[in-house]
């Protein structure tokens, strides 16, 4: 799984020749989404890759800043108290169902979709995520930001951002990491030295929708 740069590196980032012209690109492109926490979160997933990797990712992630006005993506459901958590979104007019959409964390960003987009783009961000962020945004005072995680999470996560080398099998970013998980699922992960549990990939089908059946049911409940 492609490694997170740590606190120390993202520090670093941000004094970097690579962050300020990233910062350039995005001025006045990622709408009530502060540029720079735009750029900390393409930098952050696509740690370990060259510049044209950075580049069209940044751009990538523009696009969906642009489409969440363009598609007019709105909030129709949200957390009672905290900005984290569980919102509903959907584009202005639709009477399809909403996507839940998933904010953990503000800075640095962290949340999840389930809209196809956000399964298949690598980027951990979409359209319904920036409009998502954008709200909070509008919100909270400016470097207000929320660091804490929202308990509205299954205990295990899946890395929505593929590797940039390797077959990137879907299965192989799952990790558990809310404490040991209990005997019968175990069978199915290997310990990873205090950073959790991941899934061990079943060779055949049949075995991947069963580990995949016995995850969604400890998911929480909506």
């Amino acid at each position: 799984m492609q490694s997170r740069p740590s606190q120390s590196e993202a520090m670093a980032i941000t004094e970097s020749e690579t962050y300020q012209t990233m910062l350039a690109r995005a001025h006045r492109r990622t709408g009530g989404v502060p540029p720079e926490q735009i750029v900390r979160h393409v930098l952050s997933v696509t740690h370990g890759g060259d510049w044209p990797v950075q580049r069209d990712a940044l751009e990538a992630v523009l696009r969906r800043c642009a489409s969440a006005h363009t598609d007019e993506i709105q909030i129709v459901g949200r957390p009672r108290v905290r900005p984290l958590g569980l919102y509903a979104t959907r584009r202005q007019g639709s009477r399809a169902r909403p996507y839940r959409t998933l904010l953990r964390r503000i800075e640095p960003l962290d949340g999840s979709c389930e809209c196809a987009d956000f399964l298949r783009n690598s980027l951990g961000l979409c359209k319904h995520l920036v409009a998502v962020v954008e709200h909070v945004a509008s919100r909270r005072p400016r470097g207000d930001a929320e660091r804490g995680v929202t308990s509205e999470q299954a205990p295990w996560r899946w890395d929505p951002v593929r590797p940039l080398t390797g077959p990137g099998d879907w299965l192989e970013r799952i990790r558990w990491v809310n404490g040991i998980p209990d005997r019968d699922l175990r069978r199915w992960l290997r310990a990873t030295g205090g950073n959790g549990w991941t899934a061990r990939v079943p060779e055949t089908l049949l075995q991947r929708r069963e580990l995949v059946d016995r995850l969604l049911a400890r998911a929480p409940r909506r």
